[in-house]
């Protein structure tokens, strides 16, 4: 199922546009329906039920994009239901990361995978038990990310390989992965790894899990759906 458009409804953008099938969890910043400008709830728009609790009060930001800010000290969010399939999932994510720090974007611990930036400007995917080479089952993308811009991040596994697209295009594939399905009961953090660790100093504003792996050309339309409000 894809629905077609994009509309800005009560001064706010409601994401149209996108591949739905498969979609496990769809957070919001811009539709008030998933964030309504107060509490610590960031509601899943999909219906399953797959909301994340934010901790600490992250810095919602109302606009063109609306966005939360997470202070890398304490700030964070979690979920504790199963989003992402065990052997074919994606998770896609609009950030901008305002230092060089740990910067985990959509990670778990518990769910066993993560997508961060290590102190660095390169961006790290990879599962918990899939080992490619000493050290663990990351690998790293070709784009160097700057500090206060928006970018558009969707990692899809398909059982054994894991492809990293930055703004809809291909960037990095992994050929290596030999272990079989990830580790991990298929939660997702944002802004960080495990709760209070490797916590994300950026913006986050909006965060799409499918229990599906996407082909390339759903990625590219996922993110030709939303580039518009960030300027792309």
């Amino acid at each position: 199922m894809i629905i077609s458009g994009t509309k800005l409804v009560g001064g706010r953008y409601q994401t149209l546009g996108l591949v739905t099938s498969g979609l496990s969890m769809w957070l919001d910043a811009n539709n008030p329906a998933s964030y309504s400008g107060s509490g610590t709830t960031w509601t899943d728009l999909t219906g399953n039920g797959n909301d994340q609790t934010l901790v600490n009060s992250p810095t919602y930001t109302a606009g063109a994009p609306s966005y939360f800010s997470f202070n890398g000290i304490n700030q964070y969010s979690t979920g504790s239901t199963l989003v992402l399939g065990a052997n074919n999932y994606t998770k896609m994510v609009w950030f901008q990361i305002d230092s060089s720090a740990d910067n985990n974007l959509v990670s778990s611990d518990t769910g066993g995978h993560y997508m961060f930036f290590s102190s660095t400007s390169t961006l790290w995917a990879g599962n918990s038990n899939v080992m490619p080479f000493a050290g663990g089952g990351a690998f790293g993308s070709s784009t160097l990310f700057s500090t206060g811009t928006w970018y558009c991040a969707t990692v899809v596994f398909t059982n054994p390989q894991i492809y990293l697209y930055v703004n809809g295009v291909q960037n990095a594939y992994d050929l290596t992965y030999t272990a079989s399905a990830r580790s991990g009961d298929g939660s997702v953090n944002l802004a960080c790894y495990g709760p209070g660790g490797n916590l994300l100093n950026g913006k986050i504003a909006e965060v799409y899990c499918y229990a599906a792996a996407l082909s390339a050309s759903d990625v590219l339309q996922n993110y030709n759906a939303t580039r518009s409000r960030y300027g792309l």
